[in-house]
């Protein structure tokens, strides 16, 4: 009797327990667990906005890389858009919309967006008024992370103590290559007092149209192609904006603005490949990339001298000195 009794009461725990846990089991299914919120669209028009580097142009198999050397797109988010190219810049207005991609310019292009993201940017060309990019040519772009064409940065140093002026700055003065006296200004930079460094920025290639620089002509078989030297001055002359064109450094000289360079130091431009500059009386362009560089003074007896390339790393110290004979740069013109 005691036996069934203990065997009665264990069945109806048994029975119990299982009610219980199957309850439990159904609460624990009834849960709702949180879900994150889905994320927020993209706005293509912020994230287009940036400085942009081509990496891949093709039309099925062929590829056209090789004619875009050098160049970089900027979007703006007021809508303008910049084409930078080392023998002229275009400019327009753009939109973007259902991944539609128009720029308006000299000439139009009507796009598809494919990709676009932190880093890259891809698009096919549906219609363009260049004979040069015919329908389905796909562009592929890298985000350029400073946003900048070229840039160069390095320490101030003023070993002879000089009292400096208040306000100093910092251009690049290139060489006009039919005078060895006169230099025109393209490229400014900065001056930070408080950690004695200074910044350069390029954002755009010179304005040949605009003769913003007088770069050397040279006839190829490409067309025309154009190199140039410039130096790194500092100086307290607020005039001397881009484009100013400076007849006789002599004369300039003696107005007291001149505060110091970096020795034996160029900022080279280069508009066009490598090959077409192997057979021209200036020898330094064949040994740059297409844009902007930074070169160092190479002697080549009974010759002109040359630019070989530089690391931007390198030490690019701005020396103080109102001398501007105790510089040394290359003479390179032919």
């Amino acid at each position: 009797m005691k036996n069934n009794i203990r065997t009665l009461h264990y069945t109806i725990y048994s029975a119990f327990l299982c009610f219980f846990l199957m309850g439990a089991i159904g609460c624990q299914e009834g849960v709702i667990t949180p879900q994150p919120p889905p994320p927020e669209p993209v706005n293509l028009s912020k994230a287009i906005s940036n400085l942009w580097n081509p990496v891949s142009v093709k039309l099925g198999q062929q590829k056209f890389m090789d004619l875009y050397d050098g160049t970089r797109l900027s979007f703006y988010e007021n809508g303008q858009f910049i084409f930078h190219s080392p023998l002229q810049s275009s400019s327009g207005e753009w939109t973007l919309k259902d991944s539609t991609l128009v720029m308006v310019g000299n000439e139009t292009t009507v796009a598809k967006l494919l990709e676009l993201s932190t880093t890259k940017f891809r698009y096919v060309v549906e219609m363009s008024g260049s004979l040069s990019i015919p329908k389905g040519t796909i562009f592929e772009y890298e985000r350029v992370p400073d946003g900048i064409l070229y840039s160069l940065q390095g320490n101030v140093e003023n070993d002879q103590g000089l009292p400096l002026p208040s306000k100093l700055y910092v251009s690049l003065l290139w060489e006009k290559i039919e005078s060895p006296n006169t230099f025109v200004v393209w490229g400014q930079g900065q001056i930070n007092t408080e950690n004695n460094m200074y910044s350069i920025r390029l954002d755009e290639y010179p304005s040949i149209l605009g003769n913003c620089l007088n770069f050397e002509p040279l006839q190829c078989n490409l067309g025309i192609g154009y190199y140039g030297a410039a130096r790194i001055v500092l100086h307290s002359d607020p005039t001397l904006k881009d484009g100013t064109t400076i007849n006789d450094i002599s004369l300039w000289l003696t107005s007291g603005n001149f505060w110091g360079a970096i020795n034996d130091r160029h900022i080279v431009f280069v508009s066009n490949d490598v090959k077409d500059f192997l057979y021209t009386p200036v020898k330094f362009p064949a040994h740059f990339d297409v844009g902007y560089d930074l070169g160092k003074k190479k002697t080549v007896p009974g010759e002109p001298d040359r630019i070989a390339p530089l690391n931007n790393g390198d030490r690019n110290t701005l020396q103080v000195n109102q001398n501007w004979h105790n510089f040394t740069f290359a003479q390179w013109r032919p």
